[in-house]
C-alpha cells in the first residue's frame, strides 16, 4: 500500500533552517505574519498618496535633493530586502513564500524611514518549481507593479528601477555561484547554473521580455575584473551619501563612497 505523498516543510520553517550562520542577517529582511512590528501592505504603495508619505519620510534626511534620486535610493533598500532573501529561497530551496503585493507588507526603519524588511503572510510556500519560473512569478506578482508605481510617481525611467533590482538580485545569484562548493549549495548546482543563465535570457519562460536582461557588465580595469552597472542609480546626487565606487557607470559616481 502506497502512503500519501510527503508534504513539503512549510516555507517559514525551511527558511529558519536556511538562515543560520553567515546567512542569519538575511532572516531579518524576511519576516512572517507572527512578527509584531507595524507595517503597510505593499499593495497600498500603488496609491500615490501612500507612496509619497513613505518617500517624504525617507527623503527628510536629504532636504532639497532631487526627488528622483530620493525615490531611487529608497527603492534600493526596498529591492534589497525583497530580492536577497527571496533569491536565496528560490535557488537553494526551489520554493518561496507567495510574493504578491497583496500578501506582503513593508516594514521600515522608524528613524530613517528606509525599508528594513518584507513581511510575508504566506507561511506554507509554493511547491518546488524551476528557478526561472519562480523568478518570473516574483517579477510579475511584485516587481513589475511596484516599479510601475514608483516610476510613475517619481518620474523615473522604469529601466533605472529594474537596474536597482538587479544590483542586488544578480549579486546574490553570483555569490551563490561563487560559493557553490559549500554544503548548503552543493546539491543545487543545476539550479545555480539556471539562475546565472537567467540574466542572459532575453525572454521569460512565458515568452515575455526579461526586464533583468544583462543588467551589469564585467570589465577589466587595472588588472582586476570590475562589476559595473549599465544604468546609474543617481545616489551620488544625494548629499552625504556618496557614489557606488567602481560599480557606477558614470564618472561622477565613482568618487568617494559613503
Amino acid at each position: 500500500m502506497t502512503g500519501s505523498p510527503q508534504q513539503p516543510m512549510p516555507i517559514r520553517a525551511a527558511l529558519e533552517e536556511l538562515f543560520q550562520g553567515e546567512l542569519e542577517p538575511y532572516a531579518r529582511m524576511m519576516l512572517f505574519s507572527a512578527d509584531p512590528r507595524g507595517g503597510l501592505s505593499c499593495a497600498a504603495l500603488r496609491d500615490p498618496v501612500v507612496l509619497d508619505e513613505r518617500l517624504a519620510h525617507f527623503g527628510a534626511a536629504f532636504p532639497g535633493a532631487d526627488r528622483r534620486a530620493v525615490a531611487s535610493f529608497w527603492s534600493q533598500y526596498y529591492f534589497a530586502v525583497l530580492t536577497i532573501p527571496l533569491g536565496l529561497s528560490m535557488v537553494v530551496l526551489g520554493r518561496m513564500p507567495d510574493p504578491a503585493l497583496e500578501t506582503t507588507d513593508l516594514v521600515w526603519d522608524p528613524s530613517g524611514g528606509g525599508p528594513s524588511a518584507i513581511r510575508f503572510r504566506d507561511e506554507r510556500g509554493t511547491p518546488e518549481r524551476p528557478v526561472t519560473d519562480l523568478f518570473e512569478t516574483m517579477i510579475e506578482a511584485h516587481l513589475a507593479p511596484m516599479i510601475a508605481a514608483i516610476a510613475a510617481h517619481a518620474g523615473l525611467a522604469p529601466k533605472l528601477l529594474w537596474s536597482n533590482v538587479a544590483g542586488y538580485f544578480e549579486w546574490i545569484v553570483q555569490e551563490m555561484h561563487r560559493r557553490r562548493s559549500e554544503l548548503t549549495l552543493a546539491a543545487r548546482g543545476a539550479a545555480i547554473d539556471e539562475a546565472v543563465a537567467f540574466f542572459d535570457c532575453a525572454v521569460l519562460p512565458s515568452g515575455t521580455r526579461n526586464p533583468l536582461l544583462k543588467p551589469v557588465r564585467y570589465v577589466e580595469e587595472g588588472g582586476e575584473i570590475v562589476r559595473r552597472r549599465r544604468i546609474c542609480c543617481l545616489r551620488h546626487m544625494l548629499p552625504g551619501v556618496g557614489g557606488c565606487g567602481a560599480t557606477c557607470p558614470v564618472p561622477e559616481g565613482r568618487g568617494a563612497t559613503a
